[in-house]
C-alpha cells in the first residue's frame, strides 16, 4: 500500500509532467490541482529537489519544473526516494532472525513468499515511468472529455 508521501509525490510529479515543457508551476497550483495539503507538498518537493527530480526557480515566473524527462524516471526509484521503507511486502525483519522468530529464515515459507512477491513488484515498478503515468492521464482526460454530454 502506498503511503501518502509516495502518493502525493507521484501526483505532484504527474502534474508537473503535464505542464508545458519549461513552464514552472507554483506549489499552490499543484496542491490545488491534486488536492494535496500545501505544507506537506512543500516537504515532498524539497525531497524531490534534493534528489534531482525537480528544479525550482525563484521570483516572478518561478515555481517548480521537472529536472529529468518523465520517461527517464521509474516508479521504483521514486517510491524508494519518497519512502525509504516503501517496500511493505518484505518480511518485517528480513535481516534479523531473532526479531521475526524464524528459526530457519532461508526456508521460512512466509519470508520466501513475501520476498518473491516483493521482487515481482520491483520488476513491474522499474518498467513503469513517470512518462507512462502522464500518457495514461492524458488518455483518461481525453476519454472523459469525449464522454461529456450537456
Amino acid at each position: 500500500m502506498l503511503n501518502s508521501r509516495v502518493r502525493y509525490g507521484l501526483l505532484a510529479l504527474l502534474e508537473l509532467s503535464l505542464a508545458p515543457p519549461g513552464k514552472p508551476l507554483l506549489i499552490h497550483e499543484i496542491a490545488e490541482a491534486r488536492s494535496i495539503p500545501e505544507k506537506y507538498l512543500q516537504q515532498i518537493l524539497a525531497t524531490l529537489k534534493a534528489s534531482n527530480y525537480v528544479k525550482s526557480r525563484k521570483g516572478p515566473g518561478g515555481g517548480f519544473v521537472l529536472a529529468r524527462l518523465p520517461e527517464s524516471v521509474n516508479l521504483l526509484e521514486l517510491a524508494s526516494t519518497l519512502d525509504s521503507n516503501w517496500d511493505h511486502l518484505k518480511c518485517d525483519h528480513a535481516e534479523s532472525e531473532e526479531r521475526c522468530g524464524c528459526l530457519q529464515p532461508s526456508v521460512c515459507p512466509i519470508r520466501c513468499s513475501f520476498t518473491s512477491a516483493s521482487h515481482a513488484m520491483e520488476k513491474v515498478l522499474v518498467d513503469i515511468t513517470l512518462g507512462d503515468l502522464r500518457d495514461k492521464e492524458i488518455e483518461n482526460l481525453k476519454e472523459n472529455h469525449s464522454n461529456y454530454v450537456i
